[in-house]
């Protein structure tokens, strides 16, 4: 297996000739640094990684493109258009790749402090999408102790390489202008279309000088100047006061005439409003479109807090699915067929794959109002996939209710036979067809087949209320009636959480039908549906 291609002194002398380029930076430098980019030369990634660690707006929204894909989960798939009879070899081939992608590390030769695994490898190789290209040193790692084949990767400044060829060639020196041939089996080279850094550094070029203008402006005119002028003769007592209070009160745009005494403020104005402001901006947001798909909140409202434009959060998402399939795509090609190739013989298909898995998008308020539509046309939903789908966790049937910190655990409501003509809906549904009554989407038929089924559960668990009630009714005394009412109703709320009113789905009904008012409502109700007048 192959040692590492990079000595130490060539890490070390890429560390000491670094130079910051953005000092050195004029429209005719950089434009001599993109002519030579265009020829296969990749001093000008000397700039860019200047760019992305010290200009705020590069470096935020590069940041931002490459983390989004360091948060993704990754997994290993079995193909899924497989041949009968190899599903147990394409089980093989899946545990090895996720060997040697749980085991790998990953670091840079620039600054090996830095270490990781696949999260940080999928952003070092997405660097590509900048520069339009990636280059980590590939160093394999023989199986040992239990472990299976891994590898460490090296991030490689782009400026060690050359593309005079129609290849990437690696430069052992600098100053070199043409270098050697790269091994694919120790070199790992991820390539991308149309980088976005030569045209952020186009727009950059606008902002740097734009802003170079304005400090210059701010510098000259920010201050007023003086002009101190007196009748004293040039070299007297009286001229050098004058000229010492002009130092004093300002001392770089000043000057001391001979004339009348006095001091004057010089302002510098300009007619109409200045263009830097305007210019900046724009190339900003030129920016923050080019890596982001859309300009940020706070860049879009014209109050500076996010009221305006939206960040484009669909096509933001299409960037990150793109990121996803092309770091997957690169390691699928590059990587997978050597692992395979080592544990399997040359030549042998990988039956399995590595891809990393962008966010699921969902539209929450959208769901909801989907499942609402269910449930007031009586079309019941499954539990498991309603947790499922807002990605929550569904209470252990063990659970003790006690233990339950937020709502109750709903048992399934036991069948009830309907009637005939009328549809078997179960209790929870029908309580909901109920607390929806008012929709006028909801078919009387429906209501009726719903207080069909929940009259009889409702009759059973009111059953010693209305015990209480009629002994309440039976009192002479007015003002114990009037006790005896006010009790009941503090009363109602435990009522509604005993023991013996254990289905959740009826304590809905109570509450969304009786709420409140459910003590003077029985009062004042000969009977409930379907039942004969209490006492």
């Amino acid at each position: 297996m192959a040692q590492t291609q990079i000595s130490v002194e060539r890490i070390r002398l890429g560390i000491e000739n670094r130079l910051n380029y953005i000092r050195y930076a004029t429209p005719e430098k950089v434009g001599y640094l993109l002519d030579a980019y265009y020829t296969g030369g990749f001093e000008i990634a000397k700039l860019w990684d200047a760019l992305e660690r010290r200009h705020p707006t590069i470096a935020a929204v590069v940041g931002k493109r490459k983390a989004d894909v360091g948060r993704m989960d990754w997994q290993v798939l079995v193909r899924s258009d497989l041949d009968d009879g190899l599903e147990a070899e394409a089980q093989r081939h899946a545990d090895a790749l996720k060997g040697f992608y749980d085991n790998l590390q990953v670091t840079s030769a620039l600054k090996q402090d830095e270490t990781g695994g696949v999260g940080l490898l999928a952003q070092q190789i997405l660097d590509a999408r900048g520069k339009e290209y990636s280059v980590h040193e590939w160093i394999w790692r023989l199986p040992s102790r239990g472990r299976g084949l891994t590898a460490e990767f090296r991030a490689c400044p782009m400026w060690w390489f050359e593309n005079r060829t129609g290849r990437l060639r690696y430069l052992p020196d600098d100053g070199q202008m043409y270098g050697v041939p790269m091994d694919p089996k120790e070199w790992l080279v991820s390539a991308a279309p149309a980088p976005l850094m030569e045209a952020t550094t186009v727009a950059w070029l606008f902002t740097h000088a734009c802003l170079n203008d304005w400090l210059a402006f701010c510098d000259k005119f920010g201050m007023p100047g003086l002009l101190g002028k007196t009748d004293a003769a040039q070299g007297s007592k009286e001229w050098d006061a004058m000229v010492t209070a002009v130092r004093e009160f300002g001392q770089d745009w000043a000057a001391v005439v001979n004339r009348e005494a006095g001091i004057d403020v010089i302002e510098a104005s300009s007619s109409g409003t200045l263009p830097y402001p305007e210019l900046v901006n724009v190339m900003t947001r030129s920016i923050i479109t080019l890596w982001r798909g859309g300009d940020l909140s706070t860049l879009s409202s014209t109050q500076g807090e996010g009221q305006g434009a939206s960040v484009q959060d669909g096509e933001t998402n299409l960037l990150k699915e793109d990121d996803a399939r092309f770091v997957s795509e690169k390691l699928q090609e590059r990587v997978d067929r050597q692992v395979i190739a080592y544990y399997f013989g040359p030549g042998v298909e990988p039956l399995a794959y590595f891809e990393l898995q962008p966010p699921v998008q969902s539209d929450i308020a959208r769901e909801l109002q989907v499942d609402a539509m269910f449930l007031n046309h009586g079309m019941p939903l499954g539990r498991a996939d309603f947790y499922e789908r807002y990605s929550r966790r569904m209470p252990d049937p063990a659970t003790p209710p006690e233990e339950i910190i937020i709502g109750r655990s709903a048992p399934e409501a036991a069948p009830t036979q309907g009637q005939p003509g009328r549809p078997r809906l179960g209790l929870s549904n029908a309580v909901r067809i109920l607390n929806a009554a008012a929709d006028a989407r909801v078919s009387e038929a429906l209501k009726e087949s719903a207080m069909a089924e929940i009259t009889p559960a409702l009759r059973r668990a009111l059953e010693p209320l209305f015990a209480r009630l009629e002994d309440i009714a039976a009192m002479e005394d007015a003002v114990q009636q009037r006790m005896a009412m006010e009790a009941v109703r503090r009363d109602l709320p435990d009522f509604l959480l005993r023991a013996d009113v254990a289905d959740a789905d009826l304590v809905a009904a109570i509450e969304g039908l009786l709420g409140s008012s459910t003590v003077n409502g029985l009062l004042s109700a000969p009977e409930l549906p379907g039942e004969r007048a209490r006492p």
